[in-house]
């Protein structure tokens, strides 16, 4: 029972380690804007690590308990905590809800989905490492660094020359079994000096047999020099390949919230209001005709499960913000809700871009720390020739805009001003 115990508990710091170890990586890859994916490579170190400190026995179940906690570390670190720290770095609030969105931009989904393979294969050459040492470890029952395997002394060079000079097994016809091999072995390191020298490449492997290589042997820096090339050429390979299909699985997925026909969302009709504006609507969303006033229109899905959630209006006007120069637009609505004073704002974020009609617009995002109810509003300026339209959404009322928000951007996209003209200023 005590046993059992102290292994729950060895694996506990284990996985408390692996999640340390990933702290280097995901500060650099969070707010160093980078990825060092060999960082993961101390992941498996660290786990090990903890494992150690907890005093945890090391038996032959060790090896797969370090992968899977490495793994995991991996996991929750990439899907889940580097998300909540980019979320909380925008200024955003971090919920499930929040995290959830981030992975509707298919970019956002393809380049942490790159990220976590590559690093994945870092993490793997850290496991390789430790698993090896771990290994011998258990064989030879004597604690070993890592530095202790690149190490070779003349002294142990002649030793082991001597075991497979009494056989002339200095080449794969010649191979002889690993106990001819121990027999001939005066030193209580035997086992250990067999594992060292194989691991340099020294020592070869033929169908279950072992031979001295004479050549590397002379010259082993320049054989790991040589294989250490080949692991990194293969890791360069692996990378392409992964950014490859990464790329090919972000291209096929586009992405909700950006540039995208809306037919690929759902089906939308063409609604035209006082032969002035036209833009498009869900056939499954209807106009809420009591609230309609002072060219502003009011929307939402025809069974809206969740309340308010789904309303979006709509409005236009030819006052306030129809100013003929973008820039001067642009200036007029940025200083007014610069300005904004409300001590519950938290943020505010200002982008633009043109929309399909190539319209310049403007995407307005207020974040309002409500203890009540904690708030986001959209809001997305469109600007015409002396005329403007805009179309607002806010999740007040609810947390499930993730529909609404699709919809109200597809509004956005296809939003036309029939008698205005384009203004590309």
């Amino acid at each position: 029972m005590e046993e059992e115990n102290n292994r729950s508990l060895a694996i506990l710091c284990s996985f408390i380690g692996g999640l340390i170890g990933t702290i280097p990586w995901i500060l650099i890859y969070v707010y160093g804007n980078m990825i060092v994916a060999i960082l993961a490579i101390f992941i498996a170190m660290a786990a090990w690590k903890g494992y150690n400190l907890a005093k945890g026995k090391t038996d032959k179940y060790v090896p797969t308990i370090i992968v899977a906690v490495s793994i995991a570390s991996v996991t929750i670190a990439t899907f889940i905590i580097i998300p909540a720290l980019l979320l909380l770095k925008e200024g955003s609030n971090v919920s499930i809800n929040s995290i959830k969105e981030l992975y509707e931009y298919s970019s956002f989904t393809s380049g942490i989905l790159r990220d976590y393979l590559i690093s994945l294969l870092f993490t793997g050459l850290g496991i390789s490492g430790v698993i090896t040492n771990m290994k011998n470890q258990i064989r030879t029952g004597k604690k070993v660094n890592l530095m202790d395997y690149a190490n070779i002394s003349d002294e142990e060079k002649e030793i082991m020359h001597n075991a497979f000079n009494k056989y002339g097994a200095f080449d794969k016809y010649s191979a002889i079994s690993q106990k001819d091999i121990l027999d001939g072995i005066d030193n209580e390191n035997k086992e250990f000096l067999l594992m060292k020298f194989t691991s340099n490449g020294i020592i070869k492997h033929y169908k279950g047999k072992y031979y001295y290589n004479e050549e590397i042997a002379k010259n082993p820096g320049k054989a790991n020099l040589k294989r250490t090339m080949k692991i990194v050429l293969w890791i360069v390979l692996i990378i392409i390949l992964i950014s490859v299909i990464t790329t090919i699985f972000s291209n096929n997925k586009k992405d909700n919230y950006t540039k995208s026909t809306p037919n690929e969302i759902i089906e939308y009709n063409e609604v035209i209001q006082d032969n002035k504006i036209s833009y498009l609507v869900p056939n499954d969303w209807i106009e809420i005709e009591k609230y309609r006033k002072d060219n502003i229109y009011y929307y939402t899905p025809s069974i809206d499960k969740t309340g308010y959630s789904g309303i979006i209006s709509v409005r236009y006007g030819n006052t306030d913000y129809a100013i003929d120069d973008f820039n001067e637009f642009k200036k007029t609505v940025k200083e007014i809700y610069e300005n904004d004073q409300d001590e519950e704002l938290l943020s505010t974020t200002i982008n633009e871009f043109k929309n399909e009609l190539d319209y310049n617009v403007l995407e307005i995002i207020m974040k309002y720390d409500d203890e009540t109810y904690p708030t986001t509003e959209y809001l997305y300026y469109i600007h015409g020739n002396n005329v403007y339209g805009l179309v607002y959404l806010t999740d007040y009322y609810s947390k499930y805009v993730k529909e609404p928000k699709k919809v109200a951007y597809a509004m956005v996209e296809h939003f036309n001003f029939i008698e205005g003209e384009n203004n590309n200023e």
